[in-house]
């Protein structure tokens, strides 16, 4: 790959933009570039070329045989992808969206220190590794290594401030760790803001410019795409939703604050909930819950609890889902989004919460809002995620932090 750092400004800016239409539509010819961009064709065929001979991007035969058109290169390399939730795990991506192997799903001591936490993250990447020189044989032709985490970090300077899952951890140049100890370009960015990318580029968010997501997991955020590139703020904190006040709680949040809205919404206190309502000893939905048992309850277990119709489990997800409704419907009638995505272990598959959301939000909306806004979750397990990762580092190909070569030894 060629170096790029010294590309002129205006090449750069263009020339990623033809990537970005490109990396959302696929195979594109230079007609359609023109269309979608509106550069002259002879700007077009000059950036196409400089792309192809970059090696980020190479040109097959249209359908006609006679017409070329343009697609991410085959050869550009893979995104290690390190998503950080409950667990760490690694995904190998390639530039095309393809999760190739990944490694198992590490859970972390509670109070994970920043030496604890690069030691599961070598674990991963190991593991990685490994499965895929057995199962394609050689090196993983990295070009990255992306990290999604929650919680308050500096992208740009690939700081993590504070972690909810540690006490102790302040100001961890987690990217410098990371990156030094693997010789490769890495990044990290918000789960929320990974988990939009991975659908505007590889999912149901294609067709959309302006669109939320909504991550649920042990966090509650808000990734924001608007009028096709993503929102973080100035200071990289936008969508913290989860952080809002609700009025269906007073209860202390980790933060320091009282009411916000992941005291309803988080996983861990979703299952306390459920645990606290059930009582001593409950028969629901033809299970026995008891508190000692309840103990195992994990939130697969209330998903599939309140969809087949257990009223416990089901006013848990009632009550967060009007704390949710509330919130959203506000962001909505500012916003006027296209879409509303529902990601996260919390949601996905859960066909309940996602029914009772829409229930309580659609009246709170104004009617040219709703009417324009499409509403979907995830009805599988897959996490956009570690694809949000893939597209986010292919993005920052004509950025100022492009690798020189076009793969490391990893």
């Amino acid at each position: 790959m060629k170096k790029m750092n010294d590309l002129s400004l205006l090449r750069r800016q263009r020339s990623s933009e033809i990537l970005r239409f490109i990396l959302a539509n696929g195979a594109m010819t230079r007609s359609e570039i023109v269309a979608c961009t509106g550069y002259t064709m002879a700007s077009v065929i000059k950036y196409t070329q400089f792309l192809v001979e970059s090696g980020v991007l190479m040109q097959e035969p249209g359908g006609s045989g006679r017409t070329l058109s343009f697609r991410i290169a085959t050869g550009l390399g893979n995104v290690v992808a390190i998503v950080v939730g409950r667990t760490i795990q690694a995904i190998l991506v390639n530039p095309h969206g393809v999760e190739l192997c990944s490694s198992d799903k590490i859970p972390f001591e509670s109070d994970i220190s920043p030496e604890a936490f690069l030691a599961v993250i070598d674990q991963v990447i190991g593991q990685v590794k490994q499965r895929h020189a057995s199962s394609k044989g050689g090196d993983m032709r990295a070009i990255a290594i992306g990290l999604a985490i929650g919680g308050y970090i500096n992208p740009r300077k690939g700081i993590s401030h504070s972690f909810y899952a540690s006490k102790t951890w302040q100001e961890f140049k987690i990217t410098d760790a990371i990156g030094s100890a693997y010789g490769i370009h890495t990044f990290m960015m918000n789960d929320a803001n990974a988990a939009v990318l991975g659908e505007k580029y590889y999912g149901d968010g294609k067709a959309f410019e302006n669109m939320l997501l909504l991550w649920l997991g042990e966090g509650t955020g808000l990734g924001l795409l608007l009028q096709g590139e993503l929102y973080t703020g100035a200071s990289f904190y936008a969508g913290e939703i989860g952080h809002t006040k609700t009025e269906l709680s007073d209860e202390l949040c980790y933060c320091g604050k009282n009411g916000c809205l992941e005291t309803v919404t988080s996983e861990s206190n979703l299952i306390r909930s459920f645990r606290n309502m059930i009582g001593s000893v409950v028969n629901s939905g033809g299970i026995i819950h008891h508190q000692d048992g309840a103990e195992d309850v994990t939130i697969q277990t209330l998903i599939n609890l309140a969809n087949q119709g257990d009223r416990f489990a089901q006013k848990v997800f009632t009550y967060a889902a009007k704390a949710l409704a509330a919130k959203l419907a506000d962001i909505c009638n500012v916003l006027n989004p296209e879409a509303l995505l529902f990601r996260g272990p919390i949601i996905d598959g859960n066909r309940f919460l996602f029914d009772a959301v829409e229930h309580e939000l659609r009246p709170l909306l104004l009617s040219p809002i709703d009417s324009a806004l499409t509403l979907s979750y995830n009805t599988g397990s897959a996490s956009p995620i570690g694809k949000g990762l893939s597209a986010a580092a292919l993005l920052q190909i004509l950025g100022d932090t492009t690798p020189e070569s076009e793969g490391s030894g990893l």
